[in-house]
């Protein structure tokens, strides 16, 4: 059965060539932009596009990432029986669900996990409001004075 669909699909790849292109094209959009480790002046960057946080925040929350998550956007870690996301470390136990969506942010857990970071910060503002830095227990003594904050002259060029 295995050895009849092989050859239906390889004739049907020959005689499509543009099939094997679009799907070869879809694997390696997918294994190429899902998430990155940004460096600290490109989330700093983002930070700055995110309406919902205040300036005096900014840095707060750029430190929350270099020490939750090192700046990478994929991170999946396992947290007290549950998992954090993302560049935020956003749990499945208060932010979001792993299956479909749901938590405070009502969102998939894994939508954390990709480049695009104003979901994550919009829900990092919501999870904020709720139960303030403190939720980041891995940064909060880090973070929590001026003087503790990472600097951003650099980004300001």
């Amino acid at each position: 059965m295995m050895k009849i669909f092989f050859h239906v699909f390889r004739f049907w790849i020959i005689k499509n060539p543009f099939v094997l292109l679009l799907l070869i094209g879809c694997i390696f959009s997918n294994f190429f932009s899902e998430a990155r480790i940004l460096k600290k002046c490109e989330a700093y960057k983002e930070l700055s596009l995110a309406p919902m946080i205040e300036n005096q925040w900014k840095l707060r929350y750029l430190c929350v990432m270099m020490y939750e998550s090192k700046f990478d956007t994929a991170l999946e870690k396992p947290k007290r029986g549950t998992y954090s996301y993302g560049i935020l470390q956003l749990g499945s136990d208060q932010a979001c669900k792993n299956h479909g969506r749901g938590g405070l942010c009502n969102q998939n857990c894994k939508d954390f996990t990709d480049e695009d970071l104003m979901d994550d910060i919009a829900c990092a503002k919501k999870i904020e409001n709720k139960f303030g830095f403190q939720y980041w227990a891995n940064s909060n003594s880090k973070c929590d004075r001026l003087e503790k904050l990472p600097t951003v002259t650099d980004c300001l060029k």
